[in-house]
């Protein structure tokens, strides 16, 4: 059986492509940069299932030390292309990881920022891996997130097509769907937002920015809208962990008793 790491095998070498000629993914992109533009310049950033390297491309041009992961090995490829390609430059790092386990070098590095995008939906586990991105981000840091929208009814729709293909076939705006390559077959997820904001706040993440996103023509002026957008974008921030003394007793932190930990989420 095709594996979701084999059909990105065959995507790679048309990913860089969307790019250019998908509004959603330029919008997205957009997106992104722009939610880091707040952030400390020159810091260092995990894109979890990089791709085809364009976000690493543009993060690095905004003075950020950038590290790619992915569990395509054509996909790192292309990436590693890209950003040998000409105008890139910064510090990077590629890493090829275990689609199962996410078990990678990465993992001994803290970032001040860490994105997965398009990524959840197709995982076995997703909290698990929620659960070591969210471990990888320095207090204060944020997790940027995209994840199919399980609100929105145009994923009904969709999810529809895809379960009866026979009777879409001659749908032209259909045909993503009715094919024997598509992304459908992959994915074995979609989130409401209020489901991933659960999940993260037991690892101390509190939302702060969320967009939705990606509808066909007729409907772009409404995929803002929680019903219409098909894609969740979401912003976290990691909380900063202060050890606070008790009153009188400075030197409680030698003996580890009596500590009470608070959450100071950074705005």
């Amino acid at each position: 059986m095709t594996t979701a790491t084999e059909y990105f095998d065959r995507m790679a070498g048309h990913w860089t492509e969307k790019y250019q000629r998908d509004g959603f993914f330029r919008r997205r992109l957009e997106t992104v940069l722009s939610w880091f533009d707040g952030e400390p310049a020159a810091s260092s950033i995990l894109d979890f299932g990089c791709g085809s390297g364009v976000l690493m491309g543009a993060l690095l041009q905004c003075g950020r030390t950038v590290t790619g992961v992915d569990a395509s090995p054509v996909m790192i490829e292309t990436a590693r292309a890209h950003l040998k390609s000409g105008a890139v430059r910064g510090r990077y790092t590629l890493e090829l990881i275990d689609p199962e386990q996410f078990a990678g070098r990465y993992l001994t590095t803290v970032y001040a920022g860490v994105v997965c995008l398009g990524v959840l939906e197709y995982v076995p586990n997703a909290s698990t891996l929620l659960a070591r991105l969210g471990s990888v981000v320095a207090p204060g840091g944020v997790l940027i997130l995209s994840a199919p929208n399980s609100s929105s009814l145009l994923r009904m729709v969709e999810t529809t097509v895809y379960k009866h293909p026979g009777l879409f076939k001659r749908v032209p705006l259909f045909a993503h769907l009715t094919g024997v390559d598509t992304y459908r077959r992959f994915q074995t997820h979609q989130f409401t937002l209020s489901q991933l904001s659960r999940v993260l706040a037991s690892a101390h993440f509190q939302l702060e920015e969320a967009r939705y996103q990606v509808a066909p023509p007729p409907l772009q002026a409404l995929d803002r809208h929680r019903l219409i957008g098909m894609t969740v974008l979401a912003k976290y921030r990691k909380a900063h962990l202060e050890i606070q003394m008790p009153p009188g007793n400075r030197n409680a932190a030698s003996d580890g008793r009596d500590l009470t930990v608070c959450n100071n989420a950074r705005r």
